[in-house]
């Protein structure tokens, strides 16, 4: 069919479209993505008997401004319709009980569920008061919550568990994880091939072992799954057979780099980088190498010269978050510094910036960065996620944070990481500003980010604190436990659980803990000095394995005449 008489048959397809819209507003094609939902609940007391008659008041997230109010009926139950889809604060009250705090409701769907717990005037909550509850109220009570379950205390050889130390650590791992590395982004594409492919591209090089095409393809599919050692071997053929394809040479070097076998990378990187001259990628992948065989100094002067030979906001975040993990501190921040200047509108230069002044103990400069930074981009979560880590904000700064999150969390309600934000958030408030609702929410949202992420380690331990704090000291053990066995390695958390096992009397489960914190505490390189005397710790190691699934074909170890370089 030529083109005009496909353009004309498109334009009839429309014109039939539209002429059955008309003809049948409620044909499916033609109805719009509904705008408006309604929100719905109860209004019960401590013991769970219904309130019947109270005021529920509806306002926005941002102002205030009340948009809707009703009363609840003779079974405490009640309605809003038509309400715009959007961020919103629900409240309620009635005679002779307390007021409820405001309940942060994302309305992203037809309908929301809010039910309300209002306690009588004459009691208390558990943390003090003239009128105790009754058991069967307390297991209903607001959550004595606090962001560190061991704040303050003083761990085995003198370990300060204090908020400073945790937060510092916290933000260290956060950054470490926010974007994948330059070598997980160049050494991605095989991971897109599937396992099942495995056993076609080793058939391949099977029929054709001098064909460079085949060994290749076979190299990028171990590179992208973690094999490094099957990688370099069939990029090692690839390379004998075309040595001027520069491609394969930069895929071998990753792989070396993955194997860690940085000084072989070096020599290879070195080589290239004297016949063809150097590129501000070929740098940074130098920079990896150098890391990989342990020469930091002249990793951070690749690093400085690949940040100078391209201005790029992309290659200036880059190399700025490399010498972050290398612990040059100063120096990344003096990079995102001067790249905020010329690219003011990028959020990741000011995230940059930001996580370097933290590390730097500047708090003031780097929650500007990162309010900046998201200002630069409101549906960028990372610079939120590290301002939920940050203690000792203002009041202002809090609510202005919680706003910013609940605006995300409109626009992806299924994201697991920003309900376990705003959780942490809310964990954060000082103690004036923690209500009952406001504490019961932040259990909601880690529940939900559970739900949407299990093996979502940090939403267990911050559900352990609730729990502890709570007075459940099994449910708050049963969270230890369950997050430790997707971070197993996380000694602050073996130290945590260690005190949860001796509140509990179980002395010799609780040493267990210690002695497994006293084991791991080396690995987490809080004793390695800076490099650049600046007393400040490198970020986490960069992750080298791409993401992806393994593969398992039995054909890895019987392909004998695979490889143009093989025996």
């Amino acid at each position: 069919m030529n083109r005009p008489a496909l353009l004309g048959n498109r334009k009839l397809l429309l014109s039939l479209l539209l002429a059955a819209c008309a003809a049948a507003p409620h044909f499916i094609l033609c109805q719009a993505v509904p705008q408006a939902g309604q929100i719905a609940g109860s209004v019960a007391g401590p013991s769970g008997a219904a309130i019947a008659g109270a005021q529920i008041v509806l306002r926005t997230n941002e102002s205030g401004a009340e948009q809707k109010r009703t009363v609840s009926d003779n079974s405490g139950n009640f309605t809003l319709t038509e309400i715009p889809l959007g961020a919103y604060k629900l409240s309620a009250n009635a005679s002779g009980f307390r007021d409820s705090d405001s309940k942060l409701v994302i309305l992203s769907a037809v309908s929301a569920t809010v039910n309300f717990t209002l306690l009588p005037l004459d009691s208390v909550t558990p943390n003090g008061g003239k009128t105790p509850l009754t058991a069967s109220d307390q297991k209903k009570a607001p959550l004595t919550f606090s962001p560190s379950g061991v704040r303050g205390t003083i761990a085995p050889s003198g370990y300060s568990t204090g908020l400073s130390s945790e937060e510092t650590s916290r933000v260290r791992a956060r950054a470490g994880e926010l974007e994948p590395s330059l070598f997980a982004t160049l050494a991605s594409a095989g991971a897109n091939v599937d396992c099942a492919q495995e056993p076609a591209l080793l058939h391949a090089v099977q029929q054709a072992p001098q064909d460079f095409a085949a060994n290749h393809a076979l190299g990028d599919f171990y590179l992208g799954h973690g094999d490094y050692t099957q990688a370099i071997r069939y990029f090692e053929a690839a390379r004998a057979l075309s040595p001027s394809d520069r491609g394969v040479s930069i895929d071998l070097a990753l792989a070396l780099i993955g194997a860690a076998r940085g000084a072989d990378a070096v020599a290879l990187l070195e080589t290239l980088q004297a016949d063809r001259g150097s590129d501000a990628t070929r740098l940074q992948l130098l920079a990896l190498a150098y890391d990989a065989a342990g020469q930091t100094e002249k990793a951070s002067a690749a690093y400085q010269k690949a940040a100078a030979s391209d201005p790029g906001a992309d290659n200036q975040y880059n190399c700025g978050i490399g010498l972050l993990h290398l612990g040059f501190t100063t120096k990344a921040r003096d990079l995102f510094s001067a790249a905020s200047a010329t690219h003011p509108e990028s959020a990741r230069i000011w995230l940059g910036l930001g996580i370097a002044e933290h590390l730097l103990e500047r708090k003031e400069a780097a929650v500007a960065a990162l309010l900046h930074s998201s200002d630069s981009d409101s549906s960028y979560l990372p610079p939120l996620s590290l301002l939920a880590e940050l203690s000792g904000l203002t009041s202002q700064t809090q609510a202005d944070l919680r706003r910013r999150i609940a605006a995300y969390l409109v626009a992806h309600p299924d994201d697991a990481d920003a309900r376990f934000t705003y959780a942490l958030a809310l964990s954060k408030q000082d103690t004036a500003e923690a209500s009952m609702n406001s504490r019961l929410e932040i259990v909601t949202q880690l529940k939900r980010a559970l739900a949407f992420n299990p093996r979502m380690a940090r939403a267990h331990f911050l559900l352990g604190d609730a729990e502890a704090n709570a007075g459940d000291l099994a449910g708050a053990i049963d969270e230890f436990v369950a997050g430790l066995k997707l971070e197993p390695d996380d000694a602050r958390a073996h130290y945590r659980l260690s005190l949860l096992y001796r509140r509990s009397g179980q002395q010799d489960r609780a040493r267990e803990e210690v002695d497994k914190f006293r084991s791991l505490r080396p690995k987490t390189g809080d004793d390695q000095p800076s490099p650049d005397g600046a007393g400040v710790l490198p970020l986490p190691a960069v992750q080298l394995a791409p993401v992806a699934h393994p593969c398992t074909a039995a054909a890895v170890n019987a392909d004998n005449g695979a490889g143009g370089t093989l025996d």
